[in-house]
């Protein structure tokens, strides 16, 4: 999965955030890869993780896509990858910081937003 969060502060972008100011980002997810289309949740190869891991495919992200419309910021990108086969499930966070440019004035509305931690429950709710 990818997630996107608008830094705060314009000027220093995401440089000068403490770990309590990146709990309080709202993220947007921008991509997901999970189950292949007509495949079954107990087949292995079904899923887009077992590239990783067991055929050392690694180029299938170069192709994310940041939205056209986003409006032009500083932004930090989240991609993940979730272990589903474990238990407990592992989750592999991974950040970096981008300035956008262009000529979108979009933002997600808060139905689009998440926080993490707190963005995944067991339930799935």
């Amino acid at each position: 999965m990818a997630y996107m969060a608008a830094c705060p502060d314009s000027d220093s972008g995401c440089t000068s955030l403490s770990v309590t100011d990146i709990a309080d980002l709202a993220w947007f997810k921008i991509a997901e890869e999970g189950l292949r289309e007509g495949k079954a949740v107990g087949e292995k190869t079904g899923w887009f993780q077992w590239d990783l891991w067991e055929n050392q495919v690694t180029d299938h992200w170069d192709g994310v896509v940041i939205p056209e419309s986003l409006r032009p910021g500083k932004y930090l990108i989240r991609h993940e990858i979730i272990n589903l086969e474990l238990a407990p499930v592992q989750f592999y966070p991974d950040c970096a910081q981008l300035d956008v440019h262009g000529e979108g004035s979009s933002t997600p509305t808060a139905e689009y937003l998440v926080k993490f931690p707190g963005g995944y429950s067991v339930s799935g709710e």
